[in-house]
């Protein structure tokens, strides 16, 4: 399983950043523990941050993403293209990947999704 995750830093010690349209990073890990590292190539973008990302994911070939809180539309794209999404608080990249990988973590629906995204909009306000 490829699974991509949105994060604080470059390596698998780093923390979850939960802003999936804003994350500073993105890792790719596979299946090995082996991973890629980049910027948000939506970093500087002033809106439309979680969709325009979503669609640059399908082309990833991954299987799985982990975020914190993502926006319900960028969620359906991602579904329709096969990818799950899990919604975690915090934790260390590889924590997370491992608890995906063990069935601790489980996939998200768009109705958890939506009740996510709702109670983070309600805080930033």
């Amino acid at each position: 399983m490829r699974i991509v995750i949105t994060s604080l830093g470059a390596g698998l010690g780093a923390r979850l950043d939960p802003h999936f349209g804003k994350c500073k990073q993105l890792l790719l890990i596979d299946e090995n523990d082996r991973f890629d590292a980049w910027p948000s190539p939506t970093d500087g973008y002033s809106g439309g941050q979680g969709v325009s990302l979503a669609a640059r994911l399908t082309g990833t070939e991954c299987d799985a993403l982990i975020t914190g809180v993502i926006n319900p539309q960028a969620y359906d794209v991602l579904r329709e293209s096969g990818i799950a999404v899990y919604l975690a608080d915090k934790g260390s990249i590889l924590e997370l990947v491992e608890l995906v990988r063990n069935g601790s973590l489980q996939p998200s629906t768009r109705e958890q999704v939506e009740s996510s995204f709702s109670a983070r909009s309600a805080e930033c306000h």
